[in-house]
């Protein structure tokens, strides 16, 4: 799309259409930024979205990474991003930030209505990887919350990181999406 389509794209939905658009047919780099001068100066460089970096979001916030900021700190941050930016927020949201899968759920639900248009989520836990039977279920609460919120349903699109597997990204609505490897430009999947 073109800088001028991009620039009038401002709601919430209309970003998360735009970000859905920006994953055909090939890779998508995302940026990534910490507050919003750096979400700023991505958007100003001429990237199409934005994608927020966990560990410099928790760093900014004086917390350090590995779940360790809190998820209304991180939240609040995506909400001022999106609101600062016109192109698509996506969101580093570590490990979820909850314990279980339907806090996970709250979470994605809360970044959507906070104006993300997509999520990655990690499949670490205590310095290890998190059970594949648990990551599953936590996936599977992360796609269906924002149908349960404002957001656009059937939109939602999941990005599972790992540091030990490449990342997975699938959507309900959509083929099974490409994988890319963690660190290097993954894309993050529209919620």
């Amino acid at each position: 799309m073109s800088a001028d389509i991009t620039s009038i794209m401002t709601s919430s939905t209309d970003r998360t259409q735009l970000f859905h658009a920006l994953h055909q047919p090939g890779p998508l780099t995302l940026p990534n930024a910490w507050d919003v001068a750096s979400a700023l100066i991505v958007e100003a460089a001429g990237a199409k979205a934005v994608a927020t970096t966990s560990a410099g979001v928790a760093w900014s916030l004086g917390a350090p990474d590995g779940d360790a900021l809190s998820r209304d700190l991180a939240i609040d941050l995506v909400a001022r991003i999106a609101k600062a930016v016109r192109v698509p927020v996506t969101a580093d949201i570590e490990s979820g930030f909850g314990k279980n899968a339907d806090e996970v759920g709250e979470t994605v639900r809360a970044v959507s209505e906070a104006g993300a248009s997509g999520v990655n989520i990690e499949d670490g836990h205590e310095g290890s990887v998190r059970d594949a039977q648990e990551q599953k279920e936590r996936l599977a609460a992360a796609r269906e919350a924002p149908r349960s919120s404002t957001s656009t349903p059937g939109s939602t699109c999941i990005c599972a990181g790992s540091a030990t597997r490449r990342t997975a990204c699938r959507s309900p609505s959509t083929a099974p999406g490409r994988t890319s490897r963690r660190g290097r430009a993954a894309s993050s999947c529209p919620v």
